[in-house]
């Protein structure tokens, strides 16, 4: 039987994973988070600082809760270090193939051969990456939602080479997180959520894209017909405009449709180019303090 997950690292502290790294750290587990440098270390800092205090208004947990949570998190920013100790190594990094490709196979050459790996990949399945890994076997998909401690739960996605002893490991430990855990058996472009999602967003930035709607209508519109709390253009400012550049690149990469040409070329015009993320920078669709 696979032993217990007990030491987790988290690869790229952007918002999803700082988020990742936060909630593994609030249920007690001490995490190694890695970045490429002291400029992107600090930003995750800060991020970890604002999740904390959301943590307190949304959980109603003390500071002295939140506090240390945040002690339990080491920041590295040479990866030999950060990982050499680790059993279970998840990647978060940018929604690019050959950037994923590049940090598994720097993670083969750096970790224990007993270490479990697995890709956070909103976009990519594990059957893309593979190539990459040295241990099939041991390499899966765990993959969140944006503001984690809200929505409580995550995907554990088999591979074509996963040992079911492994997934039965993460499934356990994404339970320690106290994630109600979704067990996805067989491999699935997006999970169950971005299965749902997608289609949405994609009809959003059709609409944003052609100038036929507002993202404020597009918003008001989706939240008085579903009674969602949120509309589709808020949900790409949590999610960062970056991954969703990259999730409708890679679309546009596979199909060649016209349509994502137009959509991609939005995207990167109106926010990519000029450093518009969302949330994480400030301003995306809307404009945050």
């Amino acid at each position: 039987m696979t032993k217990e997950i007990k030491k987790p690292a988290l690869i790229g502290g952007g918002v999803i994973g700082t988020q990742i790294a936060y909630q593994m750290a609030f249920r007690g587990f001490d995490v190694h988070v890695y970045d490429i440098n002291d400029e992107a270390v600090a930003r995750s800092k800060k991020q970890v600082d604002e999740t904390a205090l959301l943590y307190q208004e949304d959980l109603g947990v003390s500071q002295e809760e939140t506090d240390a949570a945040k002690a339990r998190m080491t920041y590295y920013t040479d990866l030999a270090e950060c990982v050499k100790d680790r059993d279970f190594v998840v990647e978060a990094i940018i929604e690019d193939v050959g950037a994923k490709k590049d940090i598994f196979s720097k993670l083969s050459e750096l970790c224990p051969k007993e270490t479990i790996f697995a890709t956070n990949s909103s976009t990519f399945i594990p059957s893309q990456l593979i190539d990459a890994v040295d241990r099939p076997e041991r390499f899966l998909a765990f993959h969140f939602m944006i503001m984690i401690w809200r929505n409580k739960q995550c995907d554990v996605m088999m591979g074509p080479s996963t040992d079911p002893e492994v997934f039965d490991a993460v499934v356990r430990f994404g339970e320690a997180m106290d994630l109600k855990v979704l067990r996805i058996k067989k491999e699935q472009p997006g999970y169950i959520i971005n299965s749902l999602l997608i289609p949405l967003l994609d009809a959003a930035l059709d609409l944003l894209a052609r100038g036929v709607a507002s993202p404020e209508d597009i918003d008001y519109t989706w939240k008085v017909g579903t009674k969602a709390a949120v509309g589709p253009c808020v949900m790409m400012d949590r999610i960062n405009l970056k991954t969703v550049y990259y999730t409708f690149n890679s679309i546009y990469e596979k199909t060649k449709a016209d349509k994502y040409k137009t959509i991609v070329d939005y995207v990167k015009t109106n926010f990519i180019d000029q450093n518009k993320f969302g949330m994480e920078s400030g301003e995306g669709f809307y404009k945050y303090n």
